[in-house]
């Protein structure tokens, strides 16, 4: 009987569980403090690649069971600091439903004037907001915030557990990399949107066709596609962005090396310099 949705994901299950015994391992084996911290760093890298997979499998399970994908989502919280059901609300509720509408997007890239932040301040306000807008979407949804309530109980008696049986440890694997993996996601998506002020569902979206980067993240350079049918495996991805590329401005299907230079496109004001 096949367990999986699809069979590509098993590389991802892999690295999650590879995490956690790493994790896990160093919490209850190693006691030297500066190894722990050796390991914790090594393990920022993967853990990021960890948080795309937590993205894609909140979008579209893994499993094909509850059971399994419960048990999945506790490890990915172990790496990257969001639980079971809480991008569901955050960020498959929150951010799809009103991308288009940057006032009522959960990872909004304007000003309260209406004017485009620049990458450290949308960085910033949207991973300390992160936490207070699934809470603030979990009220129009309740069963869902049942599901992400019961889970992120879970999710903070495993990690008081962890902070009773060794706290300095369980600082350095896994509160301190947490944090890291929030602001570091955040980041990744600084551009994403940011200055695409459009109604246009595929001028909306800036696009990363890099190899590298979409191994990295699963996919998610294509954005547009993404967005387009955000229930799609990721591994589809790919031919739904060449389907739709004609579509798509030239100028958002970039590389890397592009994408990361637009933040310096626009001014203080956020206005296009």
């Amino acid at each position: 009987m096949q367990i999986l949705r699809y069979k590509q994901d098993r590389w991802a299950i892999v690295l999650v569980l590879t995490l956690v015994a790493i994790q896990l391992a160093t919490f209850f084996y190693i006691d030297n403090l500066y190894i722990v911290a050796a390991i914790a760093l090594l393990l920022i890298a993967p853990q990021g690649s960890a948080s795309a997979v937590n993205h894609n499998h909140q979008h579209l399970p893994i499993f094909k069971a509850h059971l399994p994908n419960r048990a999945l989502e506790l490890g990915l919280f172990l790496n990257t600091g969001v639980g079971p059901w809480g991008w569901v609300l955050h960020h498959t509720i929150g951010h799809h439903m009103h991308y288009l509408d940057a006032k009522k997007d959960t990872c909004s890239w304007k000003r309260k004037d209406g004017s485009v932040m620049g990458p450290i301040e949308y960085t910033v306000i949207n991973t300390l907001k992160i936490y207070p807008e699934i809470f603030k979407v979990g009220k129009g949804h309740p069963k869902i915030f049942k599901k992400f309530l019961l889970g992120f109980v879970i999710c903070l008696a495993m990690l008081v557990t962890l902070i009773i049986l060794a706290p300095l440890k369980a600082l350095i694997l896994f509160i301190i990399p947490i944090v890291i993996q929030l602001f570091l996601l955040v980041y990744a998506t600084v551009d994403h949107h940011r200055g695409l002020d459009t109604q246009n569902e595929f001028a909306a979206t800036r696009n990363d066709e890099s190899t590298f980067n979409n191994w990295y993240a699963w996919n998610l350079g294509y954005h547009t596609a993404h967005h387009v049918k955000c229930g799609l495996h990721w591994s589809k991805l790919p031919a739904f962005h060449e389907e739709i590329k004609n579509k798509i401005p030239a100028e958002l299907i970039q590389t890397r090396k592009i994408l990361e230079t637009q933040p310096l496109d626009f001014n203080a004001d956020g206005k296009k310099a």
